[in-house]
């Protein structure tokens, strides 16, 4: 039996009150939340650190040719970097298949700890005090499920892949003819239509990982069939009533993935530049991860919750069963 804590005051939310809520329960809770998530990091940099895949040697490498070329005073030689690039990248026989097979068992392994977080985010946002044994042992019984939903939401990406090229060979034709009938038309409909495409593009991708993190949630929390729980998710997402409200939503967290990810690298190039060390980079790199993948669980968990007081009333359905369970006590 575990504990009980003050839950937060549940009701619909801005995204500004999403994401302060999300930033309270993360602070509070860091500890725990990355105890949930930090055995697999640590796993997935061992394992590309092992497979030569890491991005430490890559930057250790150029970092130690830029300093080579300004070291005998020559100004840095563009062919020189790119050949140094390739050459972090070539990759023995070994390597590659050890990178491969690594990469594999991340990919299988990854819901585990991400469904620990989600559960361990949401029972505490909702006035539990779960342990990670109690977040692993929930996540466990829904592993296979949520490989389902991975491997649907796959083939949706494919579909969306192929729907953006057919789109794309269009658009080429059409800027064929119209620069054809006027080369001034066609560079400019040339250059609406790939910046239109573009951010079309990203939308897209953007749309899509909502949807599957909400699918994701919708099986772990509400145990619904691996179909329903797809089919959910897009529901959530792509629905005219919801559209809007994922748009926002999905900028604000596409805008903080990307924003940690850019510091997370540049953090791991300070210190493999100057303290040359790769070890310590991907220490960083791995510490970076993990503050990432707990705050994106939390604000996926506090927004899934928050589709579900708007839609549902859940907020009215546990405040009638909290006051049913504390009648039936008296």
């Amino acid at each position: 039996m575990h504990a009980e804590s003050a839950p937060e005051r549940l009701r619909p939310l801005g995204i500004g009150e999403l994401l302060d809520r999300a930033v309270a329960l993360t602070v509070r809770s860091f500890v725990p939340l990355a105890l949930v998530y930090a055995g697999f990091a640590i796993f997935a940099a061992v394992v590309q650190f092992a497979s030569g895949t890491d991005l430490g040697h890559s930057i250790s490498l150029i970092s130690h040719v830029i300093a080579a070329q300004q070291g005998i005073g020559r100004p840095i030689d563009p062919t020189t970097l790119a050949r140094a690039i390739n050459g972090a990248n070539h990759l023995s026989a070994p390597q590659a298949l050890l990178g491969w097979l690594g990469g594999l068992l991340v990919i299988v392994l990854l819901p585990l700890p991400t469904a620990a977080l989600i559960v361990y985010a949401a029972r505490r946002y909702l006035g539990e005090l779960p342990t990670v044994a109690e977040a692993y042992r929930a996540a466990l019984r829904q592993w296979l499920p949520l490989l389902g939903v991975q491997v649907l939401y796959l083939l949706a990406t494919s579909a969306a892949v192929v729907a953006i090229f057919l789109v794309m060979l269009v658009a080429i034709f059409a800027v064929a003819g119209s620069y054809a009938v006027s080369h001034p038309l066609g560079i400019g409909a040339g250059v609406v239509l790939g910046l239109t495409l573009v951010a079309l593009y990203v939308i897209a991708v953007v749309l899509l990982l909502l949807a599957y993190e909400l699918s994701f949630c919708t099986r772990l929390i509400e145990r619904v069939s691996v179909p329903a729980a797809f089919t959910s998710g897009l529901r959530r997402v792509f629905a005219r009533t919801a559209l809007r409200r994922a748009l926002v939503f999905g900028a604000a967290y596409a805008a903080i993935a990307f924003g940690a990810t850019v510091v997370t690298f540049a953090v791991e190039a300070a210190i493999v530049g100057l303290a040359h060390s790769v070890l310590l980079g991907e220490i960083a790199r791995v510490i970076g991860n993990v503050v990432l993948a707990v705050f994106s669980s939390v604000f996926i968990a506090i927004f899934y919750l928050d589709l579900r007081i708007r839609d549902e009333g859940l907020d009215l359905r546990l405040a009638a069963r909290a006051a049913a369970a504390a009648a039936a006590q008296v």
